[in-house]
C-alpha cells in the first residue's frame, strides 16, 4: 500500500465531452479529478459511501488558456465501451502533469501527485503580482483554517485539506524558501499572502490537496484471477 501510494496520478485527455473546453483526468485513491484551463473539479467518494463533487475555480483568470499533458508516461489506456467500436478509444497515453499557461498575466499553474494527494504549482514569473490568485470553492460547506494554518474544506462526506503551501524560489543550486499562507477572503474564496521575496526570480507556490479522509474508488471492483506473463507483469 506505501508503494501504491508513492504512483503517480495519471492524466489523459478527454475527447468528445459536452464542454468546448479541453480537459483531462486523472483517477486517485478515492477521488476523480477533471482539470480545466480555469478550474479543476474533485468527485469524491467516502469511506460510507456518501459522494461530493467540489469545485475549484482560479477567480479572475484569462481566457483562453493553453492546456497541455508533459511527462508522458508509459503504457496507454483502452475505452472499449458500448458496442459500436467506432467510439472506442484505444492507446490513450497518459501524463504526469497537466500544465496550464497564463491563467493569470505572467502565471501558470502545473497539477500533479500520487494517489492520495494532489499538488498544483502555481509559477509567478518575474514582475508579476501573486496576489492576483484567488481560488473560489463551490459544492463546499464552509471554509476554516487549522491551528497550522492550512486551509479546511469541508464536503459531503468530509474534509478536504489543502495544506499550508510551500513557497520558494530557486537561487542557483540552492532553493529559498519564501513565508507564505493561506488566507480567508470570504465565506468561500482563499487567496495567498507571501512575505517578501526577490522579484527579479520565478517564484513558486506549491500547495497540497490531502484527501485521507476519502477511502475507496468511484464503484466497486471485483477481480476474480490473476495471472503473471513470461515478463513478470500482472
Amino acid at each position: 500500500m506505501e508503494a501504491f501510494g508513492r504512483l503517480p496520478l495519471r492524466f489523459e485527455r478527454i475527447e468528445g465531452r459536452a464542454t468546448e473546453q479541453p480537459s483531462y483526468l486523472a483517477r486517485g485513491t478515492g477521488y476523480t479529478v477533471f482539470v480545466l484551463p480555469a478550474e479543476m473539479v474533485l468527485w469524491l467518494r467516502s469511506a460510507n459511501g456518501r459522494t461530493a463533487v467540489l469545485r475549484v475555480r482560479l477567480l479572475g483568470a484569462r481566457s483562453p488558456v493553453e492546456i497541455e499533458g508533459l511527462d508522458e508516461l508509459p503504457g496507454s489506456s483502452n475505452y472499449f465501451i458500448g458496442g459500436d467500436p467506432k467510439r472506442w478509444r484505444k492507446n490513450v497515453p497518459g501524463h504526469a502533469k497537466v500544465r496550464c499557461r497564463g491563467v493569470y498575466p505572467g502565471i501558470g499553474v502545473v497539477y500533479y501527485g500520487r494517489q492520495g494527494k494532489l499538488e498544483f504549482d502555481f509559477v509567478v514569473q518575474p514582475g508579476s503580482d501573486p496576489d492576483r490568485i484567488r481560488l473560489g470553492f463551490e459544492g463546499a460547506r464552509g471554509l476554516r483554517l487549522d491551528h497550522e494554518r492550512s486551509l479546511l474544506v469541508l464536503a459531503e462526506g468530509g474534509e478536504v485539506k489543502l495544506h499550508t503551501p510551500r513557497v520558494y524560489q530557486n537561487v542557483g543550486w540552492k532553493e529559498s524558501t519564501v513565508p507564505g499562507r493561506w488566507v480567508l477572503s470570504g465565506a468561500d474564496e482563499a487567496r495567498f499572502e507571501v512575505g517578501a521575496y526577490d522579484r527579479g526570480l520565478p517564484l513558486v507556490i506549491d500547495p497540497v490537496l490531502d484527501y485521507s479522509t476519502y477511502l475507496g474508488g468511484s464503484a466497486s471492483d471485483e477481480g476474480h484471477s490473476i495471472a503473471v506473463d513470461g515478463s513478470g507483469s500482472v
